[in-house]
């Protein structure tokens, strides 16, 4: 079980410095979705995403990102969703306008890419400086083969295996994060816990998923080569050395 301390120092830890960002600043945010997401949601297994343009000259890829970007400032700035629902509901629209972006442009941009995409975003963004539980606590888990493991192994999910750029289907998309919030929520999540017993949220569920996955070896491997540029090491260093060591 992460204690409350621990989630502390894995939030500062799992950005490596995007505890210095601000969820007010836009460019910052802009940053997160055009670079970290993007990267992680494989654009290179769209072969010629960075290329592709419409009749006006415009790329795809620029138009997609420019919108998730409108899309996610303005949702932060607006009243925060009250149901996973409502939430559910500004995600859908997002995703069904990141794929119809690209309807012309003869590649498969799928929903597994436009989840993935809006989620790695949104945990990340949960790390600024400023950021509010209320803009997050419904948010979805990003799903990757990882998470897909952990689902069939874990929390007994009859779920695709090793292929979540492929899902193209929204709706079957939702009833796997459906089924992660009940599994989170039974009796039966044992590990995936915070302090007081509380049963993690799905975008929580994913930093727990990311140690899982080999995670922590790249946290090591990052903070052993990367340590002396960050004025956080060289305040916090015995700390971040000891919670290394427990991971």
């Amino acid at each position: 079980m992460m204690t409350n301390n621990d989630w502390s120092t894995l939030r500062i830890l799992f950005p490596y410095v995007s505890f210095e960002s601000k969820i007010t600043n836009d460019d910052q945010i802009k940053n997160i979705v055009c670079k970290t997401a993007y990267r992680d949601m494989m654009p290179r297994t769209l072969k010629g995403i960075g290329k592709a343009k419409n009749e006006n000259g415009d790329l795809y890829k620029d138009l997609m990102l420019d919108y998730v970007c409108e899309r996610i400032i303005s949702y932060l700035k607006g009243s925060a969703p009250e149901s996973f629902e409502e939430y559910t509901t500004w995600h859908r629209e997002t995703c069904e306008e990141m794929v119809s972006i690209f309807h012309s442009s003869g590649l498969n941009f799928t929903h597994g890419k436009a989840q993935k995409l809006i989620n790695i975003t949104f945990k990340n963004l949960l790390l600024f400086q400023g950021a509010k539980e209320e803009y997050f606590i419904y948010c979805h888990t990003p799903i990757d083969n990882n998470v897909l493991r952990i689902c069939r192994e874990k929390a007994n999910i009859d779920c695709i295996k090793d292929n979540w750029s492929g899902i193209n289907d929204y709706g079957y998309y939702l009833e796997l994060q459906n089924k992660i919030s009940e599994f989170l929520n039974s009796d039966n999540n044992k590990e995936y816990r915070l302090e007081n017993n509380v049963p993690a949220t799905n975008l929580i569920f994913d930093f727990y998923a990311w140690i899982e996955g080999g995670g922590k070896d790249n946290l090591k491997e990052h903070w052993s080569y990367k340590a002396k540029e960050y004025e956080f090491y060289s305040n916090n260093k015995e700390l971040i050395n000891t919670i290394l060591e427990k991971l």
